[in-house]
């Protein structure tokens, strides 16, 4: 795992599907954003929990509209 991750940077393929949905692309974006190889350029904790809050009010609010 070590070498998939670490050494050939390899990251699980996200569903070209994912990016017409606007919550499922949001998510896409966070989670290429987790994964950068330089750790000072990944987002933190805090920003991760701040970006799923407003994706999950996001989702809340289309609920109600419906």
């Amino acid at each position: 795992m070590k070498k998939v991750v670490c050494v050939d940077q390899q990251r699980p393929n996200i569903p070209n599907r994912w990016f017409s949905d606007a919550t499922l692309s949001s998510l896409a974006k966070l989670m290429k954003e987790c994964w950068y190889q330089n750790p000072s350029a990944r987002l933190t904790a805090l920003r991760i929990k701040k970006t799923l809050t407003k994706i999950d009010s996001s989702l809340d609010k289309i609920k109600t509209d419906i």
